[in-house]
């Protein structure tokens, strides 16, 4: 300091910033892939133009995790963070990414406020400080719950609608069986099924797991292959 003058280093004003995303556990609910809100949310910081804003590095993404409970492996990561003081702003698509339970929301929220952490959030209103931003927030929280809830419900009339009607859920078929196209039920098929049937007596005979699967190798049977209409993968069919 010299004739008053403070001189503040680069370092003190650069703004560290992270982002967090969360894909639902039913992804059928959810169409929004973490990689495409990560990258909503880095051009959205971008494009405010800060010439000092700085990306933590850090990804912190729950794939396929609920948003009931904050126990969830970067959610955690993420909040140990913030415990440390690593980062001065969070950006998220939406507050129901970061929870979906007001309780744990308004938790949350209060960590970031008392670590001095601003949330940016892309598609709702600015909620950084203040009263009134800390009322919104509450609001959002609580409809983020209602719409989990709702969700939850309609996922339930149509699980009972398909059982009511003799039709399957959901989920992989296993070897050894195909879906009815119409039902979605499950039926034998017959290729698949004889190995099922060699693998069982193996192992009613005492073969250990390693010395079967020794066995399948050696025949030359392949894995199921499934294919996704939603993302027009194919997987399995390996040995």
């Amino acid at each position: 300091m010299s004739g008053g003058l403070v001189v503040v280093s680069a370092r003190q004003s650069v703004i560290r910033y992270a982002i967090y995303t969360r894909q639902s556990v039913d992804r059928l609910m959810d169409f929004s892939s973490w990689q495409a809100q990560f990258m909503t949310c880095r051009d959205f910081a971008h494009a405010t133009g800060e010439p000092d804003l700085r990306w933590c590095g850090r990804h912190f993404e729950d794939e396929g995790q609920s948003g009931d409970t904050l126990q969830r492996p970067a959610m955690c990561e993420l909040r140990e963070l913030i415990r440390r003081g690593g980062i001065d702003r969070l950006y998220a698509v939406e507050l129901d990414r970061l929870s979906r339970r007001m309780r744990d929301a308004v938790v949350l929220l209060d960590e970031l406020d008392y670590a001095g952490v601003e949330l940016r959030l892309v598609h709702q209103a600015d909620l950084t400080t203040g009263p009134q931003c800390r009322f919104l927030r509450h609001v959002l929280a609580a409809f983020a719950e209602f719409e989990h809830e709702m969700i939850a419900t309609r996922l339930a009339e149509t699980r009972a609608y398909l059982k009511r009607h003799g039709r399957r859920l959901a989920g992989k078929v296993p070897y050894g069986y195909e879906a009815n196209p119409d039902t979605r039920q499950l039926v034998p098929n017959a290729i698949e099924a004889r190995c099922v049937r060699t693998i069982f007596e193996l192992a009613a005979n005492g073969e250990l797991p390693s010395r079967i699967a020794q066995t399948i190798n050696d025949q030359g049977w392949r894995t199921k292959v499934y294919h996704s209409k939603r993302s027009g993968k194919t997987t399995g069919g390996g040995p």
